[in-house]
Order: C-alpha cells, then structure tokens, then sequence
C-alpha cells in the first residue's frame, strides 16, 4: 500500500504543470522593481513598488488627462504609502 502512494506521488509530481509567475506592469514600471521618488515629501528616496492599482475615473473632462494609476511602495523604514507616476523615476 505504501509503494503505491508513493508511485501515486510521483507521478502527479511528474504531470503537473509548474507554475509560472504573473508580472503585474504599468507602462515602465513594474511591481518589485525599485524606483527613485523625484517629487513630494519622499524626493530623493529609493522606494520598491508593492502594487499598481488604477483609481476611479474623475468626472471631470481635466482630470481625465492625468495618469490615475497609484502605486503602492514601500521604504527602506518599512513605511508603506502610494504615489503617482509624476513622483517616480526609474532607477537606472
């Protein structure tokens, strides 16, 4: 009985499928890459991007031009916030 699950775990093993990892990107940025802040309270700190969501679409014809992507990151002090694209540079 025992060899048998043990054959039975092997040949699943061999017959799945592996799985494979979904990037999550918003123009150049993308999720787990670190980026510079180049605007706002945190200019001049490195920060890595937890998550891209996209806000609501605003009413108003002017604020429909604006990137309304957020991004979520994450500081070195472990402070967690978001930012628009306009505050971030990629680091080179």
């Amino acid at each position: 009985m025992k060899t048998k699950l043990v054959m039975l775990f092997f040949i699943f093993i061999l017959f799945s499928k592996p799985c494979q990892a979904i990037t999550k990107c918003y123009k150049d940025i993308c999720v787990g890459q670190t980026v510079m802040v180049s605007a706002g309270i945190y200019k001049g700190n490195y920060a890595k991007i937890l998550d891209i969501l996209k806000e609501r679409m605003p009413d108003d014809a002017m604020e429909r031009l604006q990137d309304n992507y957020k991004y979520f990151v994450s500081f070195m002090d472990g402070e967690i916030t978001y930012l628009y694209r306009n505050e971030l540079k990629i680091k080179e």
